[in-house]
């Protein structure tokens, strides 16, 4: 699945370092995360947060393909009540 333009340009209009923490709500099945990851170290973090299953198990897959040395995690259900 190509990235969207928009995904890549939201990315990269943030001021990510290595060592960011970085929290999405509503991340869908992953392709900002996965763009995030890359840009992350070991130092860094990534928490994405989804009411959708699918969207859990598929951004946790593009996750673990991201192949990424920083800490990072998906959680399911409303917002308010996981973060």
């Amino acid at each position: 699945m190509p990235v969207p333009p928009r995904l890549t340009a939201a990315v990269d209009a943030l001021p990510l370092t290595p060592t960011s923490g970085v929290l999405e709500i509503g991340g869908g099945p992953g392709v900002a995360a996965s763009l995030v990851l890359e840009r992350l170290g070991a130092g860094g973090s990534y928490v994405g947060v989804d009411r959708s299953e699918v969207a859990e198990r598929r951004s946790r897959k593009r996750c673990a393909e991201a192949g990424s040395a920083a800490a990072w995690t998906v959680l399911r259900g409303p917002a308010e009540e996981v973060v």
